[in-house]
């Protein structure tokens, strides 16, 4: 198993954890060795058994918005990547490319990209429609979690307070309120893709970590 994939599940199990569930319940559910995820050159977790990760996480912690909330707890320095980011980065605009390289280093099923507009930007999450479609607790829990997630980090790269103009989702948004309590701007579903939009004011805001 790729070492940040792991890292990746190892800290979505650790904050169910702190949410109440055993991560060993989740991995038993799963059909995954719990101990196997701190063997190194151990068989790769599939598709199947993070799609169950996912619905099951959500499920006992009873929380609907559980990838939501783990991106918004989530900080890059526990997957390892931050070094990366940080030494290649020096604006925001760079830093927002490097992340987006890095993506597939945690999932396979999304691409983050950079749309530019005349005066401002997006920042667009597509994933891979066929995937998306068979492991739908994972395309719609990691998706939320990647949006989070990005607004998170690169507030952190900012020394303003960092607030979109907009965000908008590939599916229904029936928790709008809790989305614009994170997210700090006005948020609408089923628009047919996900993004974030801000000035391109910010781009070339240097970094402040």
């Amino acid at each position: 198993m790729e070492d940040f994939q792991k890292k990746f599940l190892l800290a979505l199990l650790a904050y169910a954890g702190e949410r109440g569930v055993a991560a060993q319940r989740l991995c038993e559910l799963a059909g995954i060795e719990y101990k196997s995820l701190f063997k190194k050159n151990t068989r790769a977790v599939t598709a199947e058994q993070t799609n169950s990760l996912w619905k099951n996480a959500a499920h006992l912690t009873m929380d609907p918005l559980f990838g939501f909330h783990f991106g918004e707890s989530m900080q890059l320095a526990a997957l390892g990547i931050i070094g990366q980011i940080v030494q290649t980065s020096s604006t925001v605009g760079e830093a927002l490319s490097n992340a987006g390289s890095l993506t597939h280093l945690i999932t396979d099923m999304f691409q983050i990209r950079l749309h530019h507009g005349k005066s401002n930007f997006k920042v667009i999450f597509t994933a891979d429609e066929k995937k998306a479609a068979k492991f739908a607790w994972t395309y719609r829990h990691t998706n939320d979690f990647l949006v989070v997630f990005t607004l998170h980090e690169l507030a952190g790269l900012t020394i303003e307070r960092l607030q979109p103009l907009r965000a908008r989702f590939a599916y229904t948004i029936s928790e709008s309120y809790e989305y614009s309590r994170v997210l700090r701007c006005e948020v609408s579903g089923k628009v047919g893709e996900t993004w974030l939009e801000f000035p391109n004011t910010i781009l070339n805001t240097g970094s402040s970590v």
